[in-house]
């Protein structure tokens, strides 16, 4: 998994969900992105507004973590990315981390 972007690392501990199995990269380059579906099974994007042109038709799939008002916002956002994971206005609404609470310990 490939993550980009650090817009909403403090507003979710994206380490205890997808564990050790991600490659974190904070300034992608452009031949990083295309070579993507080379080296990497899932390109998780935490700031969708900055990498949603670059990842438009990307050959892999695409999951953006962001806010309501983001996508609304922005509307390139849903056309580049097959999954979004909306973000609430409170840090306890988060969807990441209601997930995190059910799954098994």
């Amino acid at each position: 998994m490939l993550i980009l972007g650090n817009k909403y690392r403090k507003d979710i501990q994206i380490d205890t969900v997808v564990g050790s199995s991600s490659t974190t990269v904070l300034k992608p380059t452009p031949e990083l992105i295309t070579n993507a579906p080379r080296n990497y099974d899932l390109i998780l994007c935490l700031d969708p507004v900055l990498y949603a042109r670059q990842l438009y038709n990307i050959n892999l799939p695409c999951v953006a973590v962001c806010k309501v008002e983001e996508l609304y916002k922005h509307r390139d956002i849903p056309d580049a990315f097959d999954y979004i994971i909306p973000l609430g206005h409170s840090p306890e609404s988060n969807f990441l981390d209601l997930i995190k609470a059910e799954s098994p310990k």
